[in-house]
């Protein structure tokens, strides 16, 4: 399972094979500009949501299994929840050593979140290795969660149980890993590598007008 291993060599053809270049900060996820930041709304979950029942898979038109991982200060956070709160959901998954997974971070609370809130796209960010490869922990998860400002939920697998995730995902071991869930936990979207350029317009076409 090469996505369980961070020798320097392998991030690197990683990141050359996935096209992607230097930590330059810069974005090709698209941009709205125009949308307003720090305007996101409190995510609220209906008390009368049910999670959609399965059968459950991993690939796109499949129905995402929901989970409950813990945040950077050891809180359950549920996926269903989160869903149950908005229209879709980002299911990201990264770790400290991938650079361009440090690359998405920089820019996804300002040209995601504060972008995409306010139309009901929440997002679940999993951590599950540190930039040495040991498995994620909440100190780790707060020190990621503060360096980038983010405030959705970030938590941690330091388990992996998120694996089945990266079969069939195209680029099979490449991380980050981002999903589109819509509100009837149908997966819409997979990406495995570093977001296509044209990522911020698919959200947009499959978010409510």
């Amino acid at each position: 399972m090469m996505w369980r291993v961070a020798p320097v060599t392998m991030v690197v053809s990683l990141i050359l094979a996935a096209g992607c270049g230097s930590d330059s900060g810069g974005s090709d996820m698209g941009g709205h500009p125009d949308a307003p930041a720090g305007n996101c709304p409190a995510a609220v979950t209906p008390a009368d949501w049910t999670y959609p029942a399965g059968p459950y898979g991993v690939q796109v038109d499949d129905r995402f299994e929901d989970m409950t991982l813990n945040d950077c200060d050891g809180n359950p956070v549920s996926f269903g929840d989160l869903l149950g709160s908005g229209e879709m959901v980002l299911f990201n998954v990264g770790a400290g050593w991938c650079a361009p997974c440090v690359q998405e971070a920089k820019i996804m609370e300002a040209e995601i979140h504060e972008v995409f809130c306010q139309r009901g796209l929440r997002i679940y960010q999993v951590l599950f290795e540190t930039e040495t490869g040991a498995a994620a922990t909440t100190q780790f998860c707060k020190e990621w969660r503060d360096k980038f400002g983010l405030t959705f939920p970030v938590v941690i697998d330091p388990d992996f149980t998120v694996e089945p995730h990266f079969s069939g995902a195209g680029a099979v071991g490449s991380t980050p890993l981002n999903l589109l869930v819509d509100r009837d936990g149908i997966i819409r979207f997979r990406a495995a590598g570093p977001p296509p350029a044209d990522f911020n317009d698919r959200i947009d076409e499959m978010l409510p007008q």
